[in-house]
């Protein structure tokens, strides 16, 4: 019996180590594997058919993951590749689906986080009259050290109990993931990696 139970706890805790880097930590250590969470997120929202929402999120989906770029950029001093991006994505999205299969409203919690920390870049990136984002890639070559001193400003992803969201808003956050996880399912949860695997297969033939 004893061991029945050390096997039940030592599957939760693999399970849980698992996914724990998607759960977003909110800290400025952090950052980047919350914007990867974030990132990851959105990516799963676009599988969302309505033709409007569809068309605003995927522009989300796509400025999420620059942000996401930007970062993992500044942390290695270098710029990383569009499949760096992709592929860190995919996964990160697959841990998500995952957190989600044993609680959706773990996921619904960082939709929430995500949401907020968008607003908050939004206005950040805003607020710097002189950032010219051609300047980062200025006759393309990577300003890797002006891209470094606007990435150490960016406002850290808030904890959930940080965020003030009213009981409605929360309801739409839940319903919004459930479409999405729904609609993501349909795909059987795709990745742009696993798109392209398929294609190559789809080619050889």
């Amino acid at each position: 019996m004893k061991k029945l139970v050390l096997i039940f706890l030592s599957s939760i805790l693999l399970t849980f180590s698992l996914y724990a880097n998607a759960v977003i930590k909110g800290t400025k250590q952090s950052l980047e594997n919350d914007a990867l969470s974030c990132s990851a997120m959105f990516y799963i929202m676009t599988s969302i058919e309505n033709e409007n929402y569809n068309k605003m999120i995927t522009k989300i989906s796509m400025s999420m993951r620059h942000i996401y770029g930007w970062i993992a950029s500044a942390n290695r001093d270098q710029e990383v590749t569009n499949g760096f991006l992709s592929d860190n994505t995919g996964m990160r999205a697959k841990e998500l689906g995952k957190i989600y299969d044993r609680d959706n409203k773990a996921l619904s919690r960082i939709y929430a986080q995500c949401n907020t920390w968008r607003g908050e870049v939004s206005e950040y990136l805003l607020s710097l009259k002189d950032l010219n984002l051609k300047e980062i890639n200025k006759n393309n070559s990577f300003n890797i050290d002006r891209m470094k001193n606007v990435v150490a400003k960016f406002p850290t992803v808030k904890k959930y109990n940080e965020i003030n969201i009213p009981p409605h808003k929360e309801e739409i956050y839940d319903y919004q993931v459930k479409v999405g996880m729904k609609a993501w399912d349909k795909l059987n949860r795709l990745t742009t990696k696993d798109f392209k695997k398929k294609l190559l297969e789809i080619m050889r033939k």
